[in-house]
C-alpha cells in the first residue's frame, strides 16, 4: 500500500496538515480543488497559505474530516458566513444544532436594517459650512429642530409639541361636553336632524351641528389649528426629501388634520354670519368636519420620532406583524369552533339565538372581558365556557412573550447605538454651532 500524500495548510499563520482525500471527499469547495497549480500554493515551503481566520478554518476541517459542520462559539455569524463563502461551502451542511448562530445573525441584520431605515435619515443629509450662505444654515437647523428632535438644544420644541398634543387631545374630548358648547347665533331653527336622522341619536348630530364651543375653548382650537399649521409648513419647507415627505403616513394624517381645521373654522364664520343657507348638504359636510377633528389623536404617533421608547414599540410590532397576524388567524379560528360549539351546547338557550351571536360570546370569554350580556346555562355550555376561557388565557400569553423579546433586542440596539453615534452628533452641532454666523 502506498503512503497516503498529506497536504499542509496555513490559515492565518497556522498550519494545519491532512490527507489529501479527505479534502476530496468535498467536490465543488475551494480544498477539494487545490493542487500545485493553484495560486494559493508557496512552492518554498511546499504549502498552501491562506490569509483567514485559523480559528474558523479548524471547524472547517472538521467538517472535512467528520461530515459534520460545527460553528463556533463568540465568533459573529456574519463573519462565519463570509468564511464559508470564501472556502466554498454551502450553509445547508451546518448541523442543526449551529442553525442558531445564523438564524440569530439573519435576525440582527433584519433589525439594524429597520433601524437603518427609521433612525439614519440625519446620514442622507447633506452637511452645511460657514460657505453654505445664512438660508441654507437655518434650513439645516430647522431641519433638525423638527424632524430630529433627540439633542439637548431641541428639547424645548420636543417638550413644547409635546404640550401641543396633549392639549389638542384634551380639548377634543372636552368638546363633547354639552356644557362648553353653546348654540350658534343666526341660523334656522329649522331641525335636519329630524329629517336626516333618527330622534334617539339626533342629540349628538344636534350638538356638533349646532352647537359650538364656548369662546375660550374656541380660541384656543384656533390656535392649535394655527401652530400645528404653521409647524406643517416650515417642515415640509425645510425638508430635503419632499418625496419622502409624502409617503410618510403621519405626514398625511397633518395633512388631513390641517385641511379639516381650516374647514371647521371657514364653516364655522359661514354659518354664525349667515352666509350659508342650511341645506342637507351643508349639515352633512359640516358633521363630517367636525367628525375628521378625531385625526388629532393621531398625532401621538408622531411622538415616536421625539422619544425612544415609543419608536422602539413600533419598531417590535412592526418586527412581529407576521407572527401577530398568524397569531390573529388562529384566534379567529379559535373563536368560530368555540362559538359554533357553544350554540349547540346552549340550543335551548334563546340568548345564544345565532352563530354569530355565539361566537361573539367566545372573542369576549377569551379576551377574559365577560360584559355578561350572554351567559350559558346547562352543564356543557358551562364547560365549554371554562374551555374558553382557559384558551384564552395560554393564546394571550404568547405575543406578550413575542413583544417583550423583540422590545428587549430593539432597545438593546438602539441604546448601542446612540451610545456610538453621541460623539459625532456632538462634532455636528459643534460644527453648526461655527458655521452659524453672528
Amino acid at each position: 500500500m502506498g503512503k497516503e500524500k498529506m497536504v499542509k495548510l496555513v490559515v492565518g499563520g497556522m498550519t494545519f496538515s491532512t490527507k489529501l482525500e479527505t479534502l476530496r471527499t468535498r467536490p465543488n469547495t475551494l480544498l477539494a480543488s487545490l493542487d500545485n497549480t493553484s495560486e494559493f500554493y508557496d512552492r518554498e515551503t511546499d504549502a498552501f497559505v491562506f490569509d483567514r481566520d485559523s480559528h474558523v478554518f479548524s471547524f472547517i476541517l472538521n467538517f472535512y474530516r467528520s461530515s459534520e459542520l460545527q460553528l463556533p462559539s463568540g465568533i459573529c455569524g456574519n463573519a462565519i458566513r463570509n468564511e464559508l463563502q470564501f472556502w466554498q461551502i454551502p450553509e445547508c451542511h451546518i448541523s442543526e444544532c449551529c442553525w442558531r448562530v445564523m438564524h440569530k445573525a439573519d435576525k440582527d441584520k433584519i433589525l439594524f436594517n429597520n433601524l437603518r431605515q427609521r433612525v439614519d435619515l440625519e446620514s442622507k443629509i447633506p452637511e452645511v459650512t460657514s460657505s453654505s450662505g445664512r438660508l441654507r444654515i437655518w434650513r439645516h437647523r430647522l431641519f433638525f429642530i423638527l424632524e430630529h428632535p433627540n439633542s439637548p438644544p431641541r428639547l424645548v420644541w420636543n417638550f413644547f409639541y409635546m404640550v401641543l398634543v396633549f392639549t389638542s387631545a384634551v380639548l377634543l374630548t372636552l368638546s363633547s361636553q354639552p356644557e362648553l358648547r353653546q348654540r350658534y347665533y343666526l341660523v334656522d331653527d329649522y331641525n335636519f336632524t329630524k329629517l336626516y336622522t333618527k330622534d334617539s341619536s339626533a342629540h349628538k348630530y344636534d350638538l356638533y351641528a349646532y352647537y359650538g364651543l364656548v369662546p375660550s375653548l374656541y380660541i384656543l382650537d384656533n390656535i392649535l389649528v394655527a401652530i400645528f399649521t404653521l409647524e406643517l409648513a416650515v417642515r415640509f419647507l425645510v425638508h430635503y426629501h419632499k418625496r419622502l415627505f409624502f409617503r410618510s403616513i403621519l405626514n398625511w394624517i397633518d395633512i388631513v388634520c390641517t385641511l379639516a381645521g381650516f374647514g371647521t373654522v371657514v364653516m364655522d364664520l359661514l354659518l354664525t354670519y349667515g352666509v350659508f343657507h342650511q341645506t342637507s348638504e351643508v349639515y352633512w359636510g359640516y358633521l363630517v368636519l367636525q367628525c375628521s377633528m378625531v385625526f388629532r389623536l393621531l398625532k401621538f404617533f408622531r411622538l415616536q420620532e421625539r422619544y425612544v421608547g415609543l419608536r422602539i414599540m413600533f419598531l417590535t410590532i412592526q418586527g412581529i406583524a407576521k407572527d401577530l397576524l398568524m397569531l390573529l388567524l388562529c384566534f379567529v379560528i379559535l373563536s368560530v369552533i368555540f362559538g359554533t360549539l357553544q350554540y349547540y351546547c346552549e340550543f335551548e338557550n334563546q340568548k345564544f339565538s345565532t352563530v354569530p351571536l355565539s361566537i361573539w360570546w367566545s372573542i369576549i370569554t377569551m379576551t377574559t372581558v365577560g360584559y355578561g350580556d350572554y351567559y350559558p346555562e346547562s352543564v356543557c355550555g358551562y364547560f365549554m365556557g371554562t374551555v374558553c376561557y382557559m384558551f384564552g388565557i395560554i393564546f394571550f400569553s404568547i405575543p406578550i412573550a413575542l413583544i417583550a423579546a423583540n422590545f428587549n433586542d430593539y432597545y438593546t440596539r438602539i441604546q448601542q447605538r446612540e451610545l456610538f453615534a453621541k460623539k459625532e452628533k456632538e462634532l455636528l452641532v459643534f460644527k453648526m454651532g461655527q458655521a452659524l454666523p453672528d
